[in-house]
């Protein structure tokens, strides 16, 4: 280790850090003659304290350890008079985790009183100390992430986080048993959190919550995974705690569950004439639930700024999404797609469109539904398209991908009714390039093959170009495909057949 001086940080010496915090940073570096300079070297001592600071502030923020900082701290009383004259500039953090080999309590009253940094991932009950010696510096914690917390550690954790955490800006807890999670009371982390920025709980019921959030103004990002059923909150008290977060960027809600409330079968035989509540910043809205859920939010809702939407519903045969459909036409980024993906595959079924631009995506919208069986798969993904989807966007797509990987039998034995994807299929008249996975190629090609005449033209009016994935595909695939070009020909509209070459990412 590199030393100003032969004054090298000890033990003995550590009663120097309390003393330091209030100290400025000297407008002169030492008294430095010609005779403590040897001709054409260079001291560290010649440097101003400011410039100093920068180079710290350069190594904290480059290095790989979070509490790089130390190092500093423990050169020379200047360095760490530096140092602990500037805690914002350097970001001084305290980190506490399971894997620190000093004690929490011995490792936070060695050093001033900075921000507390909790990290634990309690498998096997490992951290469990860390956890709750910690949160007994309630008014010095500004970030908590608590991994796989058992039931028991929870219940201790959660008497200790009943008082203000009054710098508090990030917390995450994610718990281990679905079934076990005690419910937070209102009067968690003193009912005000008015600096937290981020919120993210997992398989943790607080029916509470609205509450909490109308004090948190600042929240940037909140994450409720795997919600319970204990701990569910009605759409109209999330819409209202939700309009008071003029910051939030990103919102997560996934419930566990899917069951049907009374009140949304009321709600929805009436027409909507409320006003929209208005989420200026949002621009990441994921969903994962029963679509009676999210037609309560998205009918009280509007985010302008909105650029990705994901939405999951759990096993629907039938959609009857209106107010969603009316939500995305709102959405100015989702108003034209350049391109759609439609994947059958691993029990999901689900339909991606995407506003590229030259270099990257700018928007997209995500819909999928949980189905085992392909023909419920094909029948959700049509519903899909014809409710959820508004029509004049469905109309913007030049570019249909459609991926199939989870059929294993052959087309005519899959038990699929050939008029769903001519259904499926009907709407995009748009579409200029047809990409086909293997998978997908005959079954799209037994549909093209019955096109003839006039039918062939009102499908895919515009279709350019159909790319296939495979290098050789099958007879079966030619055969339809190469008689759908035929008619297409005659009608002197031709399309060109040819390799897949383009480079998709199915980042669904």
């Amino acid at each position: 280790m590199l030393y100003e001086d032969q004054e090298s940080y000890t033990s003995s010496n550590s009663q120097d850090f309390g003393q330091t915090t209030s100290t400025n940073i000297s407008p002169h570096p030492p008294s430095i003659t010609a005779g403590d300079i040897a001709p054409g070297h260079f001291s560290i001592n010649m440097l101003l304290d400011e410039v100093l600071l920068e180079i710290f502030a350069c190594y904290v923020e480059e290095s790989q350890m979070r509490d790089a900082w130390h190092t500093l701290a423990c050169v020379c009383r200047r360095w760490r008079s530096i140092a602990f004259g500037s805690p914002r500039r350097l970001n001084l953090r305290i980190f506490c985790s399971e894997r620190k080999r000093v004690p929490v309590r011995k490792n936070v009253d060695s050093w001033p009183p900075f921000p507390i940094v909790l990290t634990a991932v309690c498998y096997g009950g490992s951290g469990n100390d860390t956890v709750l010696a910690t949160l007994e510096h309630h008014d010095r914690i500004c970030h908590i992430e608590i991994w796989s917390i058992s039931s028991p550690l929870w219940e201790k954790a959660l008497s200790l986080m009943q008082k203000p955490f009054p710098i508090l800006t990030d917390l995450n807890i994610l718990h281990t048993d679905m079934m076990a999670s005690s419910v937070i009371p209102d009067s968690f982390l003193g009912a005000s959190a008015p600096r937290l920025r981020k919120l993210n709980l997992k398989y943790i019921p607080f029916p509470g919550l609205p509450r909490l959030l109308l004090s948190a103004t600042s929240l940037v990002h909140l994450e409720l995974n795997e919600i319970p059923d204990s701990g569910y909150i009605s759409a109209e008290a999330m819409v209202t705690c939700l309009s008071t977060l003029t910051r939030l960027e990103l919102l997560r809600l996934c419930f566990e569950s899917s069951r049907t409330r009374p009140e949304w079968e009321r709600r929805r035989t009436s027409s909507s004439t409320r006003a929209l509540r208005l989420l200026p910043s949002l621009t990441c809205f994921t969903f994962e639930g029963a679509s009676e859920y999210l037609e309560d939010i998205v009918d009280r809702i509007d985010a302008p700024q909105l650029v990705i939407l994901r939405i999951r519903f759990f096993h629907q045969t039938i959609f009857d999404t209106p107010r969603l459909a009316q939500f995305i036409s709102r959405v100015p980024k989702l108003k034209t797609c350049n391109e759609a993906r439609v994947r059958l595959g691993s029990g999901v079924d689900s339909v991606k469109v995407l506003s590229l631009s030259k270099t990257t995506t700018d928007a997209y919208l995500l819909l999928e539904d949980w189905h085992g069986q392909p023909d419920l798969q094909l029948s959700s993904l049509v519903h899909l398209c014809t409710s959820s989807f508004p029509q004049a966007l469905i109309l913007t797509v030049e570019d249909l991908i459609i991926d199939g990987s989870y059929f294993t039998r052959p087309p005519g034995q899959d038990g699929l009714d050939p008029s769903l994807w001519r259904e499926l299929l009907q709407p995009f008249t748009a579409v200029k390039d047809l990409y086909l996975f293997p998978e997908i190629a005959p079954r799209i090609a037994l549909v093209l093959q019955e096109l003839v005449g006039e039918s062939a033209l009102e499908f895919f009016p515009v279709l350019q170009n159909i790319f296939l994935k495979e290098l050789q595909p099958s007879g079966l695939v030619l055969e339809g495909i190469e008689q759908f070009a035929a008619a297409r020909q005659l009608a002197s509209h031709p399309i060109s057949v040819s390799r897949w070459e383009r480079k998709v990412v199915l980042d669904w």
